[in-house]
């Protein structure tokens, strides 16, 4: 099994899925793909790609809090699923499937709700506006940060996410900004991990962020930065 991440929110990377699904296809390897931060906010094509467990959740592009997950299963998969026994007891695909579209077990109701709602909105927008929107904030974000002295963290630009942007600047503290934009202007973004930790910001656009929450956001670093 190939296992890979579409959009990687720690870094604000994008991986070639539909590249890597054209090497697969002619083989027997099992592809697990990871929408969580991409599902609603970027063109996944579960089918056309070959994409036999399609995993996703409720809090990103979806607009919701954590606690909902969701996995479509391709064909090719449930073959291999029905020859399993065992092994499992919550996780067991097949119970799902045999009380789909109802669960096996206790759900978060209100999430459900909320999801009802959160999918009103998107398909009353249309999926591929939608999508064609978070493509122009994510654009319009990159641009504003470049004028502002921000690097691109992912190269080459084709790669960025189109749900969450990280920078990084060769003169600013960007654990100070953070701290500053946060503690002046009520405005939070995050910061890296790990061994990214100082050395990145990234700023979130996905579902109802738009260019208005984004030229705010820059506004007022822009404001942090000349008082610098």
């Amino acid at each position: 099994m190939v296992t890979a991440v579409h959009n990687e929110t720690s870094t604000g990377a994008r991986n070639p899925i539909a590249e890597m699904s054209k090497i697969l296809k002619s083989t027997s390897t099992m592809f697990t793909v990871d929408t969580i931060s991409s599902m609603g906010g970027d063109e996944i094509k579960t089918d056309e790609w070959g994409i036999d467990f399609c995993i996703s959740g409720s809090q990103k592009c979806l607009m919701l809090p954590p606690g909902l997950g969701f996995i479509s299963v391709s064909e090719r998969a449930w073959k291999v699923i029905n020859t399993k026994q065992g092994g499992r007891f919550y996780f067991n695909l097949k119970k799902y499937k045999e009380k789909f579209p109802d669960n096996p077990w206790t759900t978060a109701i209100n999430l459900v709700f909320g999801l009802n709602e959160a999918l009103d909105m998107l398909f009353e927008e249309g999926l591929e506006n939608v999508i064609k929107r978070h493509a122009e904030v994510a654009a319009h974000c990159r641009k504003r940060a470049k004028e502002l002295g921000f690097n691109l963290f992912v190269q080459p630009e084709s790669a960025c996410s189109q749900t969450l942007t990280s920078l990084t600047h060769p003169k600013v503290d960007l654990e100070k900004l953070r701290s500053h934009l946060k503690s002046k202007y009520n405005i939070q973004i995050a910061g890296g991990q790990k061994e990214l930790k100082g050395k990145i910001i990234r700023i979130g656009h996905m579902g109802s962020i738009g260019k208005e929450e984004i030229d705010l956001t820059l506004d007022s670093i822009e404001k942090i930065l000349a008082e610098q």
